[in-house]
């Protein structure tokens, strides 16, 4: 199923759409460029994430090999020489002055402008995102390059396999499927779209989604509004299977309880069982 491309954002909208005006009086395609960092913010700290997996979902990967500590200036001539590299989420709080260049609440519902609006920077060359979904509302903006989006909706969350350890992300790439491995998937509904420099994509919470670009890329996201309730997240956990929930049990005990080191992951946080610990017993 195609995105629907629209020229503004409906009101009340709760599924995914391409929005298509409404960020040129902001012009950031005109001034973001790799050179635009490098320049202004090149010596920001900041963590390259290098030589991404081509096929597979990034989740199913460590971070051995994978990771670098540099300045900016050295990640974006980095980026020149090689691609399948990523600085992923980066804070926009942290580039003193960028704030001047867009406002956020512009976007986002009027009933929604008082709540936080969390805003990130994606910069990378040849990179995809992993197939997952996110507790709020979101807006993906495309700011240099293009990217390819997928979606799907929150009922499909057992036949995208969800990791063991965390059923907010899965197993299948998209972009590159193999229905071997993942014989469901060949049944998920999926959204497809691109979005360009000047467009931006609206991602209802809880709904799963891949991003994949080609080649070199900037964008900008905004998390905004409430998160999923309770309710919410427990039907995503019953949904996602019995293996899910003898794992997030398992990982309760073995990384919580008694604190045994677990393997870190591309792009993933610590294992649900882990976090629901530390949040019960912190």
């Amino acid at each position: 199923m195609k995105i629907p491309k629209l020229k503004q954002l409906p009101k009340g909208q709760r599924t995914p759409c391409i929005v298509t005006e409404g960020l040129g009086a902001w012009s950031l395609e005109k001034k973001w460029s790799f050179d635009f960092f490098k320049e202004t913010y090149g010596d920001l700290a900041v963590t390259l994430n290098y030589d991404l997996p081509e096929k597979e979902s990034p989740y199913l990967h460590g971070l051995d090999g994978r990771v670098k500590e540099m300045p900016l200036k050295d990640a974006v001539a980095f980026m020149a020489k090689t691609d399948r590299c990523y600085l992923a989420q980066l804070d926009a709080e942290k580039f003193e002055g960028l704030e001047k260049d867009f406002d956020p609440r512009e976007l986002v519902p009027e009933s929604e402008r008082n709540s936080p609006i969390y805003t990130y920077l994606w910069i990378g060359k040849n990179t995809q995102s992993g197939l997952h979904y996110d507790y709020n509302d979101n807006f993906l903006i495309q700011i240099q390059g293009k990217k390819r989006v997928f979606l799907a909706p929150p009922k499909e969350i057992n036949a995208l396999y969800p990791l063991s350890q965390n059923f907010t992300k899965t197993k299948v790439n998209p972009n590159c499927p193999d229905y071997e491995k993942y014989p469901k998937f060949q049944k998920v509904e999926i959204w497809t779209g691109e979005i360009g420099p000047g467009e931006y994509l609206y991602i209802p919470r809880g709904w799963f989604h891949h991003i994949y670009a080609k080649d070199a890329s900037i964008s900008m996201n905004c998390w905004y509004g409430r998160d999923l309730n309770f309710f919410e997240q427990l039907t995503f956990f019953y949904r996602s299977g019995p293996r899910i929930w003898i794992n997030f049990l398992k990982d309760f005990v073995w990384h919580g309880l008694l604190r045994r080191p677990e393997k870190a992951r591309l792009f993933c946080s610590p294992s649900l069982g882990k976090l629901a610990f530390q949040k019960l017993f912190s």
